[in-house]
Parts: structure tokens; C-alpha cells; sequence
């Protein structure tokens, strides 16, 4: 089956997965999210003034993804997939000590995630 193009900005490719995905999908995806917004994902966690660490706004969802990672944009999958292990590791929820710790962790873990899926997506990986 041919691949779709990418469309240009993150919030296209977020509807057209939506729409192909179904109402069932984008359920779930709420319920997971919770209420979090695509800025809460980004924003680091810890203590301290919310800030969007990496790229500026207007700067591509490939190079944002790869800044939360730390990663370069034209990293090889190897280098993303170890870079993913060991930031999963160090932000897992279960990792957390009490319910606010967890809570960062939880929103942690969710950016890096997403992150990872958005290079993967970017560059056809599956």
C-alpha cells in the first residue's frame, strides 16, 4: 500500500491519524492524554517555571522531537532507539516515589514517548 505524504504541520498529521484511526482510537487517545495538552507533553518536568526546552515553536515537529530525545535530526535509528531506553528509563512512572513525583514522571515519559513516535513517523521507521 503506497505511503500518504506527510502533511506539513503536526496538527494535519494529528487529524488525518484521528480520522483514519476512528472515533474508537482518538477515545482512547483521550483517555490516555487525560487533559493533557500538547504543550504539557513538551513542557519539561520538574520544578521551576514551565518552559519549552529545544527548538523554537516554529521550528519543524522532526526537530523538536529530536531536541527531546537530544538527539540530532539525522540520527540513525540506533542512536533514537538507545537515546529513547535510556530517557524511558530514567522518566518511567513506576520509577516515581510518591503520587506528585509520579505525576511528572507520568507527563515525563508521555513527551519522550511521543517524541519517539514523531521521529519514527517522520521518517517512515515502523
Amino acid at each position: 500500500m503506497p505511503r500518504k505524504p506527510i502533511p506539513p504541520t503536526f496538527q494535519q498529521w494529528f487529524d488525518d491519524l484521528a480520522e483514519a484511526a476512528g472515533r474508537v482510537a482518538l477515545d482512547k487517545l483521550g483517555e490516555m492524554l487525560d487533559g493533557v495538552s500538547l504543550a504539557d507533553l513538551l513542557r519539561p518536568a520538574g520544578p521551576g517555571p514551565a518552559r519549552v526546552s529545544g527548538p523554537t515553536p516554529s521550528a519543524s515537529p522532526l526537530a523538536a522531537a529530536a531536541a527531546v530525545l537530544g538527539v540530532t535530526p539525522t540520527a540513525p535509528r540506533a542512536v533514537v532507539d538507545a537515546a529513547y531506553r535510556v530517557q524511558a528509563a530514567a522518566t518511567h512512572p513506576d520509577r516515581g516515589t510518591d503520587a506528585k513525583d509520579k505525576a511528572n514522571r507520568t507527563r515525563e515519559f508521555r513527551r519522550v514517548t511521543l517524541a519517539r513516535d514523531t521521529l519514527y513517523h517522520e521518517r517512515g521507521w515502523k
